[in-house]
């Protein structure tokens, strides 16, 4: 309907333009060819204006009504726009909570990477940055960098983290703790574990096996501190298989635990068993495979790892572009 109105008038402009014009043509021709006649002209001397103005005015009106319309298409737009923000505001929360996640996850292989390739720098930047912004696993690791490095900020670290009430986070603090027994207690590193263990960290049953074999923050008891640990590889613990390795003495047994320390990610388990595919102990000598063993356990941060592929293959993992 107001397409046609707008189309109307916009005709009628034009014949009332065109009419006015033709109008005072006509009056200021007699005038100037037949100035005798020039009464007969008076009354379109008197139209000719007149028609002028209507016509414009309807050029007014029309224009009037196409800006009123396109305010009203722009008032539609905005309002077609703000809608989704108040009404769809989950939806927009939850892509930019998984896109900060997924940028956290790259920063941490970030900063991890500078770390297994000697960075500490640029590491420790990336970590406190990821810190700063409440994650928890950079807290837990520039908490143990600091310790590995006298650096009296390990311990606020650490502590921020473990109010995540994480069981990983409290392993963490009691382990701080305990390399800071001047302020705290051994009973209370021990409780920590306690805590950690029954939240799910099976790491913190091997270092409760530990501190059960020296006494500290519990009765001393050797024999129930070697079932801990051996309680500790069944569950998962790949610090404990170690344990077990280390003190075996049968290399058949001590390979198979050094395999499943390997299979639990452990730097060391794995640089021990690409060893063996080295040199061909306990199993068939596999080049290939011990290359690839080697530069996972590299890649977790094992210095030995990272020698040996220099001096067997040539390989400067340090070089590596990330």
């Amino acid at each position: 309907m107001k397409k046609f109105l707008k189309g109307l008038l916009f005709i009628l402009g034009i014949i009332l333009l065109v009419g006015g014009g033709v109008s005072l043509f006509v009056f200021f021709y007699i005038l100037a060819t037949a100035p005798t006649h020039i009464n007969e002209g008076v009354p379109l001397i008197i139209i000719g204006p007149i028609i002028l103005a209507v016509a414009i005015f309807l050029f007014v009106v029309k224009s009037k009504m196409q800006d009123k319309e396109e305010t009203d298409v722009s008032c539609e737009e905005e309002v077609s726009i703000d809608k989704p923000v108040e009404t769809n505001t989950q939806k927009p929360k939850t892509t930019k909570s998984k896109t900060n996640s997924n940028k956290s996850e790259m920063t941490y292989e970030k900063a991890m990477w500078y770390f297994y390739h000697h960075k500490y720098d640029l590491a420790e930047k990336y970590l406190l940055e990821l810190a700063k912004k409440g994650n928890i696993q950079a807290m837990i690791k520039l908490s143990e960098y600091y310790c590995d490095n006298y650096n009296d900020n390990d311990v606020f670290w650490g502590e921020k983290a473990a109010k995540s009430n994480k069981p990983e986070a409290i392993f963490n603090l009691a382990m701080l703790y305990y390399r800071h027994h001047d302020d705290h207690t051994y009973e209370e590193v021990y409780k920590m574990l306690e805590k950690a263990y029954k939240g799910g960290c099976v790491d913190a049953l091997y270092a409760m096996a530990l501190l059960t074999k020296l006494g500290e923050g519990t009765t001393q008891d050797e024999k129930l501190s070697q079932k801990m640990i051996k309680q500790a590889a069944e569950e998962g613990s790949s610090p404990a298989y170690m344990n077990l390795a280390n003190s075996e003495k049968d290399y058949a047994v001590q390979f198979k635990y050094f395999e499943k320390a390997a299979e639990l990610n452990d730097p060391e388990g794995l640089y021990r068993v690409s060893l063996c595919y080295y040199y061909g102990e306990e199993v068939p000598e596999d080049q290939a495979k011990a290359k690839e063993l080697l530069l996972k356990s590299a890649s977790l941060g094992c210095d030995y790892a990272i020698d040996s592929l220099l001096e067997f293959y040539g390989y400067d993992f340090l070089k590596e572009k990330p």
